[in-house]
Order: structure tokens, then sequence, then C-alpha cells
């Protein structure tokens, strides 16, 4: 903090006992509150309260006891800044956990048997995507354990290209294009409705490969004719940004799993739930009573949630790995990504504006709201890094406070806060994780926000790059700009901070000042190299994910009358990796395999390794896939795959060969 009065002493302390003691009190009570709620969840309430008294008795000292009335207008300015950053994040926590009290456990509906299954229309969104990742998605929608003859699959491609139409020909899938590109994914949604007629349409985007129970999960809840849409979380079977480029992998949740996961499941409680433009089924009926998807925004999956709860619908959220998709390979597009999505927010509240929209009821009115106000964090992480090398570097003050008024009031509702986010057992988000997504993303957002709520220039719809490859690391400078000056900011702070103490003109009072200003920058510098090294981005050489498993399959090879079992380690569309006891296999051998759901398949061994003691380690590549064979091999991979951070896969062959809950009976 900055502060520039009393003096921090013995002296002091003593003076300051009466206070020090009732901070201690409240730390004590705290740290009782936070040991309840291990014991059950109903005492988190109380731990709650008191987080939220405390921030109130906080709050109120910051405004009318803290603010450098008399130290200049930039003071008072950077003051006011402070302190509604610090507004902005009580806010926040308070919101967040009080809508988390309670979990949202929806029960499982499954169709009713004495009602025939509806049609479903699956419409795959695609304008640029490679065909062979076209080509997954497709085949796993096939896959699907539904009626055949009650599915239609679509690929609406707004690029027309040849070779996608090809594809779908080749699938025996319809395949959708317009001639003009109008409102972008919106408009190429729309145009797709107009063109077919089921009573639901589920909706993907062209990375996002489904599970064959994907219907089987959801399709039930729409027996209520009040459920508008249900929304599955996306989750993603390759590393981000933060995971591959930090090389962290999957010993850390992908950044976007805390929401995906965590709060989606928090909102959905409220019938607020968040749609996010793919991995949802929808009520055609609920769509058209909005008039379609709506357009004027770049994000109008979230306008098309929201208009449907305002028309009185229920919005379910099944927080099942449903299915999953491919993640921002690229700092730089994440960031571009991320900055469409702010962008977006702002558009949709500017068009309809949730706290005057009627239908909304009010605490779905304060999670959109609240939504808005999350994209502020850019600018408020900004304020954050800024302030204390403000009087690093040229002294200028924004908190007027003596270290025993930090002590007491500061420490115990920071506390409070770190404690109330640990008693909800967040198992995708720790604090220090925030601090680094914010802060690594803050000065991209933070111009963003700015732009489009004081400018609003429109801006084009681009859709994310996946499946890049890239055979060399390589540094992107302009992208680590901003890190590097707040870098280099900071250890000019530091510089003129060593060498005021070195010059012997502190006194005891700007000798604390430094001392806590230069920790709270040493604790910002954390993620702005973290920030720098985001930019460094990693070689990947993989055409195609590899999705770990754990089956039993069986290899035949030349000159060998008996199968050879082996244990799949992990599965592409492309090729595998065994361990199997020591067989006599070089490089360049052909093998035919028998996968759970494909048997048959070609493979070329292209790696071995043999391990003193162990089995053989095995790089096979597929050589050829019939149809068939390339259709149980994603059914394996979507079968198997529940995202890169927590990957699961049935222990051996045959319960790898899970029952498919099939609804043709329904369907007769």
């Amino acid at each position: 903090m900055l502060y520039g009065t009393a003096a921090f002493s013995l002296q002091a302390i003593f003076r300051h006992r009466y206070e020090l003691s009732v901070s201690c009190l409240l730390l004590l009570w705290l740290a009782a509150a936070f040991g309840a709620t291990k014991l059950h969840t109903r005492f988190r309430i109380i731990l709650l309260v008191t987080v939220m008294a405390y921030q109130a008795v906080y709050i109120v000292w910051r405004i009318f006891f803290t603010l450098p009335l008399h130290a200049g207008l930039l003071s008072m300015v950077c003051g006011l800044a402070l302190i509604s950053a610090e507004l902005l994040g009580a806010w926040q926590s308070t919101v967040l956990s009080l809508f988390s009290l309670k979990k949202y456990q929806p029960p499982r509906v499954i169709w009713p048997r004495d009602v025939p299954l509806p049609r479903v229309d699956i419409l795959v969104l695609t304008y640029n995507e490679p065909i062979n990742l076209l080509r997954k998605t497709l085949v796993a929608c096939k896959n699907m354990d539904y009626p055949e003859k009650l599915l239609h699959i679509c690929l609406c491609d707004d690029g027309a290209r040849p070779e996608a139409w090809a594809l779908c020909d080749e699938l025996g899938v319809c395949y959708i294009a317009r001639k003009e590109r109008s409102f972008a994914k919106a408009g190429n949604l729309n145009h797709a409705l107009a063109q077919n007629t089921g009573a639901f349409f589920a909706l993907f985007d062209a990375d996002m490969i489904p599970k064959p129970n994907f219907l089987k999960e959801t399709i039930g809840y729409f027996s209520d004719p009040n459920v508008g849409f249900v929304q599955t979380p996306q989750v993603f079977y390759s590393p981000d940004p933060f995971q591959f480029n930090l090389k962290f992998y999957d010993r850390i949740p992908n950044e976007q799993d805390f929401f995906m996961r965590e709060i989606q499941e928090s909102r959905a409680r409220y019938n607020a739930v968040l749609h996010v433009g793919t991995n949802a089924v929808f009520r055609r009926k609920a769509v058209d009573a909005i008039g379609g998807i709506p357009t004027g925004t770049i994000t109008e999956d979230i306008a098309t949630g929201l208009l449907i709860q305002a028309k009185g619908y229920t919005s379910v959220f099944v927080n099942k790995i449903l299915a999953v998709g491919l993640a921002v390979d690229r700092f730089s597009d994440l960031i571009q990504q991320r900055e469409r999505w702010c962008r977006g927010h702002i558009q949709v509240s500017k068009k309809w504006n949730v706290l005057k929209m009627p239908g909304l009821r009010f605490r779905q009115r304060l999670i959109y709201f609240n939504e808005l106000i999350y994209w502020l964090f850019g600018v408020q992480k900004m304020i954050y890094i800024l302030c204390p090398l403000l009087y690093l570097i040229c002294g200028l003050t924004i908190l007027n406070a003596t270290p025993c008024s930090l002590l007491m009031l500061w420490l115990p509702t920071f506390a409070g806060l770190v404690l109330s986010f640990r008693s909800f057992r967040h198992q995708n988000r720790k604090i220090m994780w925030s601090h680094i997504y914010e802060a690594a993303m803050a000065p991209y957002l933070a111009a963003a926000f700015l732009t489009e709520w004081l400018i609003g220039k429109p801006v084009p719809f681009h859709v994310t790059p996946k499946e890049r490859t890239a055979k060399r690391a390589a540094f992107s400078w302009h992208m680590a700009l901003p890190h590097i000056v707040l870098s280099a900011l900071t250890v000019l702070g530091w510089a003129i901070t060593f060498w005021r103490i070195q010059s012997g003109g502190c006194s005891g009072t700007v000798l604390q000042a430094i001392v806590i200003n230069a920790v709270w920058s040493v604790y910002n510098m954390i993620a702005i190299v973290a920030g720098i090294l985001l930019c460094l981005e990693q070689p990947h050489l993989r055409a195609t994910e590899r999705i770990p498993g754990r089956a039993a399959v069986l290899l035949r090879a030349a000159g060998r009358t008996e199968p050879i079992s082996c244990s799949l380690l992990d599965l592409s569309e492309t090729g595998v990796r065994l361990e199997c006891d020591t067989v006599n296999l070089q490089k360049s051998d052909r093998v035919q395999i028998d996968f759970p759901y494909a048997t048959g398949v070609r493979a070329t061994v292209v790696r071995r390794k043999v391990w003193e003691n162990r089995s053989d380690e095995m790089a096979l590549r597929f050589t050829e896939l019939s149809e068939k064979q390339y259709a149980g091999i994603i059914r394996c991979l979507t079968q198997w795959s529940n995202g890169y951070f927590h990957p699961e896969a049935p222990s051996d062959l045959e319960t790898s060969r899970v029952p498919s809950y099939t609804l043709q009976r329904n369907a007769e």
C-alpha cells in the first residue's frame, strides 16, 4: 500500500495494542469459521457473513479515512482508481460466494419411454477449419447413440469450400452453404435453421467432437416443455497456452475450466446459464420465439441464451464431459479470442440492458450484470500493477494510512477472502494462478474494454485458429511488449528505491512504505514474467493430439500364430502408442491391431524402445483405415477423453466396450 504518515515502531505497536489485539481475534475467528466449513458446508454462511462484514468495514475505512486529500490532484485521482479497483474486487468475490453457497445438482432425466423420440438436427458450424478436423467431428456426430433415422447431421460451411462439400458427400451428411456471409456465425446458423425442421437442434463448433452419449444425457430434459436449451461444458483435450508454453502441461487445469465447470454450475441454479456457442441442444420453438439467433454482436451465443431466458424458458446445465475440443494453440490467438468475448459482452449489454430487460428475475439480472463487470478485470489488474510503481518511481502517495491500520483492517479482510475462496474447494482455480491469468491478459483486455465501451468501433469476427503446427519455438515480441515495459518499470522502481535507501534519505515512515510497495511489486512481477514467458510459443510438432487410454489391445504380427496382448498408452486418429511384452519387431514392420470398436487396423512400427526389465514401448502409425475402422477409432477417442487435465479411460478391453445405451426401442 502507499502511505505517508505515522511511523511504524515498537512504540506505535504499544500504542495500538488494543487494535492489534482485535485484529488477532478477528483472524482467530476467521480460522475457526474456516475450520467449521471442513466439518459441514452449512457453516460456509457463517464464514461468508464474517468476510462480508470485514469487507464493509474495510471499504468504509478506505473511502473516508485513507484518500490522499492533500497530496495533489494526481494522487487523488490515483487514490480513487485504487479504491474503485478494490470495490470491484469486493463485489466480484461477494457475488461469487453468494451464488456458490448451494450446489446445483439437477436430477438426470431420460426421455419418457412411452413417448416417441424426437428428430434432432446436428449443426456443425465451420468457416475455414481443416478438413481432417471436420471429418473427426462429423464422424463423432454419426457415432452418437441415437436412432439414425432421427439424426439429421449438417455441416454449415460459411466458407463454401468444394472440399467440405466432397467430405459431406463421402460421409453421407447434409452440406449447407450460403452465397453471402453477413452476420458471421449468427448469420450462418440462421441460414442453416431455415433449411431444417427438427423440433430440436444440437450445436457444435468445428473442433468439438461429441461423445456417443451426448444426446442420451441431454435430450431427456426437453420432456419438460419449459426447457429452452441444455448447455454442457466446453472441455479441451489439448493444452492451452498457459499449460503448454509455461510447460505445466496437465499439472494445472485449463484456464477456462473454472468458468465452464464451476461458475456455470452456480449460474444454473438461478436459470442464468451462459450459452457458450457450442455443445448445447436447443428447442427450436424457443429460438423461434426470440426471432432466431440474434445478430448485431460478435457474441451471438450470449445474447441467444439471455433472450431465451427472458422469454420465460428454463436453461439446464449438465455438468458432464459430453464433448471435447481443441484449446487455443497460441497466446496471441487466446488474447484475440478474449478480446472478442470482452467486446461482445459490452455489445450485448448496450443492445439488451439486463437491468431493464423485461422477463428477467432479480438474480438473473444480477448474474448477467456481474458477467459484464467481470470484464473490467483488465483495468482492475492494471491499477494494481501500476500503483506500487507510481510510488517507487515517482514517490506518489495514493493511500494515506499507517502500517498498524493496514495490519488491523486490510490483513483480516484479505485473509477472509482467501479462506472464503478455499472453503468452496474450487478444484479448477488457485488464487496465485488467477493472479497470473489476469495479469497476463490485463494490458490487452483493459484496452479492449475501454475501446469498446467508450468508442464502440465495429470489429470483424475472426475464427479462432486451431490445429496449427510449428517446428521451432518463436517469440512474439509484439505480444510481449506490454509486459516487457511493465517489467522494465518494475526494475526501474527497484533501482530508484535502492538508490534512495543507499543515499540515506529515507525516514522510518518512508522506509516502511518502500518495503510494502516493493513486496507488492515483487508479487506483480511474478505474473509479469509469466506473461513474457507465455509469448515464447513452444513448438507444436504433432498434427493430431494424442488421447491417453488404458485399454487392452491385440497385436498381430507376421510370423506369429498367436496375437500379442498389449496395453494401450495413448491414441490419435493417425497412430497409437503401445506397451507390450518383449517382441521381436523392428522399425517399419507391419502389423494389425484389434481395438475396441475397430479390428484389423493396419499399422507400421515407427519407433520402438526397449526398457531394461520392462516391456517394449512402440509407436505405430496407421497405414490404412476403412470408414468403419476410422469411426471405431473416433469412438474410442471420444469415449476415453475427459479433457487434458483429467484423462480417464476404461481399464481393459472388456471394460472399454461400455454397453451402448441406445434409444432404438423408444423410436419404434
